[in-house]
């Protein structure tokens, strides 16, 4: 076996502990998991320290370092004078470093798709074993499930796409599914968008081959896909739960815009500056001091270094809109999805978004292959 392929089976091991612990996190207790919290972020470092021993390095200027710590101390400050510093400025330090190593190694993709479907077999069990999803985790609500499906498939879609210029539809399919059967409104949205993008460049790539019996099968399996993914949304809409939820309530929540306008209401120069602090507000008391908005929680954290990190994610979004159409729909998928959940920003989930974010900014441009076609599984 060849060192590289040692390093990439070795690079996957660390990347599947980290997914596993983001995908298993909330079905245990607090206790253990701070553990596991604890865990990604001696991952985080041990995947820094590791991808400077193999793989393209990154090329990090020493004034580039000086500007992260002095808006790293900036971040403390601010949490320090709003009264809400916490465990949460971790994630500031621990998500560039994975996200690093994921932007610097190769890894067995083989192996991530495996994960992947151990982490989304675990809710599919549920849907089958009829469980209650309200009960399966500890901390958290039902809306997660698409989070974290959103998350594991985005993952490795991303990287499968970067190694193999390769786009695949099951995990994204599995994601829809699994988020129709958590009826939350958003992760269906969000898990709907990211199938149907990714299956236009899909079906126009085999409309490309000249091989006909790949043309034939994969017409075959487009036709079971969309056959599937339409009859289970009927079947959904008969059950009235998924009808309920768009129907009754809408495709946004009154509580939520409740929050977001109360949050602006109460924004002055100095909340401006340094971020609102809730904590006090009874509206936000009422809703667990849960903002249900990962762009308020990034200014409550971070105040107006808030905007600073919004201008590098839209500059992102137009550099990657010429040249990577895939990480480009995924990013739009997470921030999209953010609006209802505080699941981004200053959390475990970062990582995905600056690994985008590295992948914009540098300077290499995305060659396809050498027949200009992208190549699908």
């Amino acid at each position: 076996m060849r060192i590289s392929d040692i390093r990439e089976i070795f690079n996957s091991i660390i990347l599947s502990a980290y997914m596993l612990f983001v995908g298993f996190h909330y079905f245990v207790s607090e206790d253990i998991r701070r553990i596991m919290l604890l865990s990604i972020v001696i991952l985080s470092f041990l995947a820094l320290i590791y991808t400077n021993t193999s793989g393209f390095k990154l090329s990090v200027s020493f004034n580039s370092l000086i500007k992260y710590g002095l808006i790293f101390s900036l971040l403390v400050l601010i949490e320090l004078f709003s009264g809400v510093v916490g465990i949460q400025l971790l994630f500031v330090l621990t998500a560039p470093a994975f996200a690093y190593f994921l932007y610097t190694n190769k890894f067995k993709t083989s192996i991530l798709y495996g994960v992947f479907l151990v982490i989304s077999s675990k809710f599919i069990t549920y849907i089958i074993d009829g469980t209650d999803l309200n009960t399966i985790f500890d901390s958290v609500s039902r809306n997660y499930i698409s989070v974290i499906m959103i998350f594991s498939s985005s993952i490795v879609t991303l990287i499968i796409w970067e190694q193999e210029r390769k786009i695949v539809i099951i995990p994204v399919l599995l994601t829809f599914v699994v988020s129709l059967f958590a009826v939350g409104r958003s992760g269906i949205i969000s898990s709907f968008i990211l199938f149907i993008g990714l299956l236009f460049p899909y079906i126009k790539s085999f409309l490309m081959t000249n091989n006909r019996y790949l043309k034939f099968f994969i017409s075959v399996f487009n036709v079971v896909i969309i056959v599937f993914v339409v009859g289970l949304i009927m079947y959904l809409l008969v059950s009235f739960e998924l009808l309920d939820a768009f129907y009754s309530k809408g495709f946004e929540s009154s509580a939520r815009v409740d929050l977001i306008v109360e949050y602006i209401n109460n924004i002055d120069f100095i909340n401006f500056l340094f971020g609102y602090n809730f904590y006090d507000n009874k509206l936000f008391q009422n809703f667990g001091l849960n903002t249900h908005n990962s762009f308020l929680k990034l200014h409550h954290y971070a105040g107006f270094i808030a905007f600073i990190f919004l201008y590098y994610i839209i500059k992102a979004s137009f550099i990657l809109l010429k040249k990577n159409y895939v990480a480009l729909l995924i990013l739009c998928v997470l921030l999209l999805r953010s609006f209802t959940d505080t699941y981004l920003f200053f959390s475990i989930y970062d990582t995905l978004i600056i690994y985008i974010l590295f992948l914009s900014f540098k300077q290499k441009k995305i060659i396809v292959n050498n027949d200009k076609k992208i190549i699908i599984i």
